[in-house]
């Protein structure tokens, strides 16, 4: 992803937003992207802490607010779990 996503900080964020947060911003404005990552508790829980984050993705239907605008070729959702210095990444 490095060259993919560019950093903002250009702009306020009224969120509620902490200072150490990044904003992601995503160029190519045909493509929604979704990102939920987790942390695991070991090398072992890498997998089902990704599945989970995707399972979060479709419980909470994140991708909803971008279904009527986009056809679902183009919304892509990552589910990313960190241990230490380990990630590993699924997509949907």
């Amino acid at each position: 992803m490095t060259g993919y996503l560019t950093q903002v900080r250009d702009y306020k964020i009224d969120d509620g937003w902490q200072d150490n947060m990044v904003a992601l911003k995503i160029p190519n404005l045909e493509i929604k992207q979704i990102f939920e990552a987790k942390r695991a508790r070991s090398v072992d829980e890498l997998e089902s802490e990704c599945e989970k984050a995707l399972r979060q993705i479709d419980e909470r239907m994140y991708a909803r607010d971008f279904e009527d605008e986009y056809d679902s070729d183009h919304i892509h959702c990552y589910g990313i779990a960190f241990y230490k210095k380990r990630c590993l990444v699924k997509k949907k």
